[in-house]
């Protein structure tokens, strides 16, 4: 499954598509898995979405907030989650009503460090 989102965030990075129909907009949470740094806690991404499919938000966990910035391709949502000291790339797509979220760090030459990208779950908050 790590392969699968690596090989699909590798992708997407790579090609500049146009921007989808898919909507991205809207409140999801998750719990951090096992081995993060704040293990169980609740996880909150929250993003907006404008006609031209650029996207803005916030991914908050344990009280502190990254702001997220990006555009939906056909690959999905594609960006960047930054805040003081963290830089990540974001792969988000939808899935069976769920946003999958893979978030990679810059390697030593700035690109995604696919072996080490985590992927999260996210639930629609209704």
């Amino acid at each position: 499954m790590r392969a699968a989102s690596a090989a699909l965030l590798a992708a997407a990075l790579c090609v500049s598509m146009s921007a989808a129909a898919q909507s991205y907009a809207g409140t999801y949470t998750a719990r951090n898995p096992k081995g993060a740094t704040v293990t169980g806690a609740t996880v909150t991404l929250t993003l907006r979405q404008d006609v031209q499919g650029a996207v803005a938000g916030t991914f908050s966990v344990d009280g502190a907030a990254l702001a997220v910035h990006g555009e939906v391709t056909e690959d999905g949502l594609l960006g960047m989650v930054v805040g003081e000291g963290t830089r990540l790339y974001i792969l988000a797509r939808h899935e069976a009503g769920r946003l999958v979220v893979v978030l990679a760090e810059p390697n030593a030459v700035g690109l995604p460090n696919l072996q080490a990208a985590r992927e999260l779950v996210f639930t629609p908050r209704r």
